[in-house]
């Protein structure tokens, strides 16, 4: 920061390699890894640095991350933070809104207001973080309870009422760093901070001027009450303005959740029927996967039946064929035997027959032989009595 306390010690008292004590963290206002739900960051001056810790950590986590960072400030000379609001703007689901309270022309990308008054539509999963004035973290830690959404938040409190909140974090930082020693140093810290504080001049007055002094004093109390006045009919102003506001936001909010029940039921219904039709689907294939499955098992059953037929007809055949076939051996083997029983019957009878006839013959030989001989005899003995009678003659 131009002409900080800190920054205007560094390369100075503050150089490389200088010992710092750090503490903490202390607070809530600290990143929740493992989360999925949009996350709100608003800081103001000095509270953006936690701010800016939370968004780079939930970016290193995802870097698809859906995050609006609302950074503030009193004027356009501390919004400090532009070169980090711009790094973090390329990120494609990242919005980043800076806000200026007091009117500037420097550009018209700074809005002009608070930062409550550019809160997005918040819904009950949102994420809240906050850091800076308390004024403003309470703001906020309340918009937040009335929609149920998470808020985390840590207020900068200055040390007294007229310092700003700069002034506080910035004097704890410089009582971090061991490099202040010196009962110098220490006066030097004190002046500097004296000088930046607006101390209002005691009024002397001279006797011959009471009357005037009286004057003046009731002038002063009736601008005094003219200006409590005004900032009384502004406050009543800004509190309507407030009021509408957030009975705006409240509208609008009630409408985004209606809208997201709305979305919600039709995305809900959307999927009943998916799922129905899905359902369906998958019964019907399932009908259609059992009815392949009963008419293949049918087939299977026909085909094994026929196929056990044939084979019971195959078998029956060749049964057949073996018992034919036996009772062709059967019937060739007692044709054999009966007529080999025919055979040896007719050659035992031709034997018997040829024994019949050699003996017959042999009689009738015998007998012929016999006769024959007896002939023979008979014969001789005529022969033999022709020849002794031939001979004797």
């Amino acid at each position: 920061m131009k002409n900080g306390r800190v920054t205007s010690s560094l390369g100075k008292r503050i150089k490389p390699g200088h010992r710092v004590e750090l503490t903490g963290p202390y607070g809530s206002a600290h990143f929740r890894p493992n989360l999925d739900s949009r996350l709100i960051l608003v800081g103001t001056n000095t509270g953006f640095a936690p701010i800016w810790s939370i968004a780079i950590a939930a970016l290193r986590e995802d870097p698809e991350r859906t995050m609006t960072i609302i950074a503030g400030g009193r004027s356009i000379e501390s919004l400090y933070m532009v070169p980090a609001l711009v790094q973090l703007a390329r990120f494609p689901n990242v919005l980043v809104v800076p806000v200026c309270s007091t009117r500037q022309t420097v550009s018209k990308a700074v809005k002009p207001g608070r930062p409550t008054d550019y809160l997005p539509g918040l819904l009950p999963t949102d994420v809240l973080y906050a850091c800076g004035a308390p004024g403003l973290v309470d703001s906020i830690k309340s918009i937040a309870a009335q929609v149920g959404a998470v808020c985390y938040a840590d207020p900068f409190l200055p040390t007294t009422t007229e310092d700003t909140v700069e002034e506080s974090v910035l004097t704890r930082a410089m009582g971090w760093l061991p490099v202040i020693t010196t009962r110098r140093q220490m006066g030097q810290l004190a002046l500097d901070r004296s000088r930046n504080r607006r101390e209002q001049p005691t009024p002397t007055y001279r006797m011959p001027e009471a009357e005037a002094h009286r004057r003046a004093e009731a002038q002063a109390r009736r601008r005094a009450e003219a200006e409590a006045h005004r900032r009384a009919e502004a406050e009543a102003h800004r509190r309507a303005e407030a009021e509408a506001h957030r009975r705006a936001e409240a509208e609008a909010h009630r409408r985004a959740v209606a809208e997201v029940q709305r979305r919600a039921v039709a995305e809900a219904h959307r999927r009943a029927e998916a799922e129905v039709q899905r359902r369906t689907e998958v019964e019907a294939h399932r009908k259609a996967v059992a009815e392949v499955q009963r008419r293949a098992e049918t087939q299977a059953h026909r085909r094994s039946e026929a196929e056990a037929h044939k084979r019971a007809e195959a078998q029956a055949h060749r049964r057949a064929e073996v018992q034919a076939l036996r009772r062709a051996e059967a019937q060739a083997r007692r044709r054999a035997e009966a007529q080999a029983r025919r055979r040896a019957e007719a050659q035992a009878y031709r034997k018997a027959e040829a024994q019949a006839h050699r003996a017959e013959a042999q009689a009738h030989r015998m007998a012929d032989a016999e006769a024959f001989g007896m002939a023979e005899a008979q014969v001789f003995r005529m022969a033999e009595a022709r020849v002794g009678s031939h001979y004797r003659s």
